[in-house]
């Protein structure tokens, strides 16, 4: 349980950073996307977002470790 909540803080860290905080900024002086435009960015953050979600699952569950340097997934020898 640990390491899902280290995971999860690590994804709120580093790519939420990139991927929210980033876009927000240089966005500031735009008028905000409707129609076509904005269902296609959805479309494209939700399947992101999945993706993520599916490599952060993996790291922590078959890896037992996070995707951070200082806590490598290793895996178990039989």
């Amino acid at each position: 349980m640990l390491l899902i909540l280290k995971n999860l803080l690590f994804v709120m860290v580093v790519p939420g950073t990139i991927g929210v905080y980033g876009p927000l900024f240089l966005a500031q002086c735009r008028s905000p996307a409707s129609g076509l435009v904005f269902l296609l960015w959805l479309t494209l953050i939700v399947i992101s977002g999945v993706i993520c979600a599916w490599c952060v699952w993996d790291f922590a569950v078959f890896g037992h470790g996070m995707p951070a340097p200082i806590d490598a997934p290793y895996m178990r020898r039989p």
